[in-house]
């Protein structure tokens, strides 16, 4: 039985035993704020001396470091370590390796909710209690929230670990997070698309409209997304000459980047994962978007594919207050947005061809993230009528010939088998 981990700065049960002489014992394991593990023995004329001895000796070990180690820096607050660690974190996007968007996430939910219950604290010694209690009050308001605040404190510790501010294992490891409850998937079938579509179409033309046309930049978004599954920030990102490549046999599109808008909108040069960078060839109806679009720019020269007036490049929130507006105009669930559209595609690609030709084409690394939250199920399983209604006639034709055979015996007809049983099986192995 895998015992459980003792916290750094705590101990485990104290459980006394009486011995022979009448006096009372016990023996504890405890982990000192450094993380390193030690016993503590001790005897007592009474239990309840002993106890109260055994918990005001073991307060004072655990602070204390254990022998020949160095001393840790576990003076400074998690607060200041967390600092520290964002300005690290800040290092990487100067090479691109993070997106600004995730570093202002993680500045965020650390000022807003780790701050509050931790920053004062001693780095060294907040333990997984201190976490598992902020993690469960922060699932109780969002559970997804609560799950990335875990993670940030857990790349805090490790940095702390790292620098020597403490030692031992990251207490957020044996937190575990509260299952996530599985969601039906909207992938909407050609009926669903086809109301959708004319729904974007239906509200751009409009009748007695105030203001000018709406900018078709949402259809064609729309359209390309379905074209190949990629995400809306993948979609606004393509630039001409350097992402599209429509001279050739296969006309294809390569995600080297997306438009992020947290921070302000920009292009960054890497999608979500490694995994998403990716090329994708085009059908045809996308070739002729993409070239009526580089026709019709407002700004001759821009890279980008989808452009505001101004030069800068179109940002994803544009997109969602466009069919936001369309939504509510034809009164159309929340459920139609981009992110339903990738699903359309995965379940089509799942159906058609495979589960991992599906992964590909969304740039998922494997078919877990796929199947569980972007393929639909099917309406109808495999048709295995023809297999199942072969089954059914053979057994009604065995059937009947068993019934025949008990017949013809009773009325005396076998007389070289000496039972039923022996013609049944010659019957059976001449099959």
């Amino acid at each position: 039985m895998v015992r459980d981990a003792i916290p750094a700065g705590s101990w485990g049960d104290i459980k006394p035993r009486q011995l022979a002489d009448g006096r009372w014992a016990a023996r504890v394991q405890y982990r000192r704020d450094d993380g390193t593990r030690d016993e503590k023995r001790m005897a007592r004329t009474t239990k309840s001396e002993l106890v109260r001895d055994m918990k005001s000796e073991l307060a004072q070990l655990v602070r204390e470091n254990s022998p020949g180690c160095e001393p840790i820096d576990s003076e400074r607050t998690f607060q200041e370590v967390a600092e520290e660690w964002l300005a690290f974190d800040a290092l990487k996007l100067e090479d691109h390796t993070k997106a600004l968007g995730t570093h202002i996430g993680h500045t965020q939910m650390l000022r807003a909710h780790a701050y509050p219950a931790l920053g004062a604290r001693g780095i060294a010694t907040i333990t997984s209690r201190d976490v598992f209690r902020l993690y469960i009050a922060l699932a109780e308001y969002h559970r997804p929230l609560a799950r990335h605040v875990k993670s940030v404190i857990g790349q805090v510790l490790a940095f702390a670990i790292n620098t020597g501010r403490r030692d031992g294992a990251n207490p957020v490891a044996t937190v575990k997070s509260l299952p996530r409850a599985k969601k039906p998937i909207f992938a909407p079938a050609v009926a669903e698309l086809v109301e959708f579509r004319l729904a974007i179409v239906g509200y751009t033309n409009r009748p007695h409209r105030s203001g000018p046309r709406p900018a078709d930049y949402a259809l064609d978004a729309v359209d390309l997304i379905l074209a190949t599954g990629l995400r809306i920030g993948e979609v606004m990102g393509l630039r001409y000459g350097l992402d599209i490549f429509l001279d050739g046999d296969t006309p294809y599109c390569v995600v080297n980047g997306a438009v992020k808008e947290k921070g302000g909108t920009r292009w960054e040069p890497f999608p979500k994962t490694e995994n998403s960078r990716r090329a994708v060839p085009l059908p045809e109806y996308a070739v002729q978007i993409i070239r009526r679009r580089q026709t019709a720019r407002v700004l001759v020269g821009n890279e980008f594919l989808f452009h505001t007036a101004t030069g800068n490049v179109q940002g994803p929130q544009a997109v969602h207050r466009a069919l936001r507006n369309v939504r509510e105009w034809a009164g159309l669930p929340a459920v139609y947005r981009p992110h339903a559209l990738r699903k359309a595609v995965a379940t089509q690609v799942a159906h058609v061809v495979g589960l991992e030709e599906a992964a590909s084409v969304l740039g998922h690394a494997g078919t877990r993230v796929t199947d569980t939250y972007y393929v639909a199920p099917k309406e109808l399983t495999y048709d295995a009528r023809a297999l199942l209604q072969a089954q059914w006639e053979a057994i009604v034709d065995h059937s009947a010939h068993r019934l025949s055979l008990e017949t013809r015996a009773e009325a005396g007809e076998f007389g070289q088998f000496d039972t039923i049983a022996d013609e049944w099986d010659e019957l059976g192995s001449n099959q």
